[in-house]
């Protein structure tokens, strides 16, 4: 898998990338990836996703 595991999530197909000063969270899926959120470093993620 790419990118690496989002720590405030306990799901392993729940992934990050960095890209300053935003963070891209996304699911990783058999045949497509889903965005889940763009958020500002600063930014607390949603408890849920």
């Amino acid at each position: 898998m790419s990118g690496r595991k989002v720590l405030e999530y306990e799901a392993d197909d729940i992934r990050e990338i960095i890209e300053n000063p935003y963070r891209i969270i996304y699911r990783i899926k058999s045949e497509q990836v889903d965005v889940l959120a763009v958020v500002h470093c600063r930014q607390l993620l949603p408890k849920d996703i």
